[in-house]
């Protein structure tokens, strides 16, 4: 879904209490450790002799420690304790508890110093506003559907962060306009002294009045009616297991039911096959994470890499037998003062060849999409995806509200404003149970443009795009997320 004007969500974060972390770009800012006295060597081993952790009021100090690498007692070259607290402090950072995190050194001998962990903590109770559009980002929306105001989606969501102090999450959602959800959620981060495990469970329920029932042309056709068409049920429990500081395990079982009202089967008897109006399923998932990435809102170093398997059908029903296995490997480098460069590689192969048109997907569902082509849905069984971009830092700052905003987690606004150029290509495997979609399927796909990408808060991003694909159309793209 597309996110709301970027104005109007600022504005209403400030006056409900929204909790915005910082971005990357003040994060070197924030780890004020003081250069060596001349009578030390930067190589000379030092002994930790105690951890300071100081401004958690709420958040309990093992979670803290949960993302450090150091422990008091140990000995370490000085030179490699600071490399060793920078990536701790991202680690911190990235868990979403705080709006700034400080790690500093502070020496209390010639081979002894002491580790203080300054925080600022977020605002964890508030409620969150919704307001979006429900078609796949603002252009599909303004283009396709003519920037039709019936498709806008708006409720409330309430989030209670940090619960007991221990990062875990309560979450309540009320929905309306083109969807209505109704979701409850409740996530555990660690359930074991080791803080190695976790749960996370959901409960949610989805009505449409308008769907989706064919793909011409490589654009989504729609049904309304003045009754609900599409109803889904969804309950799911997911098991995290986190054996590193950047590696995760996820194993998510789920069931699933929708419902369609006859009309729909009727004019796509594929929607759910052979003119089915109810789908039921068990849906199991495997992820593989390993996360290496220094701030996840908007990195400039590291890595990621992210597998999944996941099979849709147990065998308790006949409704669906779909198995789908993904891929995708995106590295960051840094290759200048200021000048930065990423690389996105995704695979997704899925079986068998025939396939309910509710789960089908492909190339333009979500953000795996060749920029260029951001009008289009490519759908498939299979498909190859590389996106590498070039970004150049113009500027990064903060600005401070000071008295005029009297939570002080909100004080201070970061931005920062990235240049960059892109290229982009891809290619979905279609054995073409969709007629009218030829286009775009079994080809090679290609796209590449300039854009402005402008970073504040913790995942505030907007991309301002021009691009050109290789079918030789062009147009101006505006997004409200990253593009990784």
């Amino acid at each position: 879904m597309v996110k709301a004007s970027f104005l109007v969500i600022l504005l209403l974060s400030l006056f409900s209490g929204v909790a915005l972390a910082q971005t990357n770009e003040s994060a070197p800012e924030d780890i004020p450790l003081p250069s060596l006295p001349d009578t030390l060597s930067s190589q000379r081993p030092v002994k930790i002799d105690h951890i300071f952790i100081l401004g958690n009021r709420r958040t309990r100090p093992s979670i803290i420690l949960r993302e450090v690498d150091v422990t008091e007692g140990e000995v370490y070259r000085r030179d490699a304790l600071v490399e060793i607290l920078e990536a701790d402090r991202n680690k911190i950072f990235n868990t979403s508890l705080f709006t700034t995190v400080r790690v500093s050194i502070v020496d209390v001998g010639p081979y002894k110093v002491d580790i203080i962990i300054s925080l600022q903590e977020r605002w964890y109770t508030f409620p969150v506003p919704i307001f979006s559009l429900a078609d796949r980002n603002f252009n599909d929306w303004w283009v396709n559907q003519e920037g039709d105001l019936s498709r806008v989606e708006y409720g409330l969501k309430f989030y209670q962060y940090n619960m007991r102090g221990r990062n875990e999450r309560l979450k309540l959602q009320a929905q309306f306009g083109f969807t209505q959800k109704f979701e409850l959620g409740y996530r555990m981060p660690y359930i074991d002294r080791a803080q190695k495990n976790g749960l996370n469970l959901r409960l949610s329920y989805l009505e449409n009045n308008s769907v989706a029932y064919q793909t011409l042309e490589h654009k989504l056709v729609f049904l309304d009616l003045e009754r609900p068409i599409k109803e889904q049920w969804n309950a799911a429990i997911e098991w995290r297991h986190r054996n590193s500081f950047y590696t995760s395990h996820n194993v998510e079982l789920a069931y699933r039911q929708r419902t369609i009202a006859d009309t729909l089967a009727m004019v796509n008897p594929g929607y759910f096959l052979e003119g089915q109006t109810r789908q039921r399923y068990f849906y199991l998932e495997y992820r593989f994470t390993h996360d290496k990435r220094d701030i996840r809102a908007y990195p400039l170093h590291g890595y990621l890499l992210n597998l999944s398997a996941s099979r849709y059908g147990l065998g308790m029903w006949d409704d669906i037998d779909l198995t789908r296995l993904n891929a995708d490997y995106v590295k960051f480098w840094e290759l200048d003062k200021n000048l930065f460069f990423s690389n996105d590689v995704g695979v997704q192969v899925s079986l068998p060849e025939r396939q309910p048109y509710n789960n089908f997907a492909g190339l333009g569902y979500s953000q795996s999409l060749v920029r260029g082509y951001e009008l289009y849905v490519i759908p498939g069984q299979h498909y190859f995806l590389n996106r590498s971009t070039l970004r150049l830092r113009l500027f990064e700052g903060e600005k401070s509200l000071g008295k005029l905003m009297p939570l002080k987690q909100f004080r201070n606004i970061p931005i920062a404003i990235y240049l960059k150029t892109y290229l982009d290509q891809g290619y979905v495997v279609s054995d073409n149970f969709f007629p009218g979609n030829e286009q775009f399927s079994n080809t090679w796909l290609g796209g590449t443009g300039i854009g402005l990408d402008i970073v504040t808060f913790y995942d505030g991003v907007i991309r301002l795009e021009y691009s050109l694909n290789n079918a030789g159309e062009a147009g101006f793209f505006l997004h409200m997320n990253a593009d990784f």
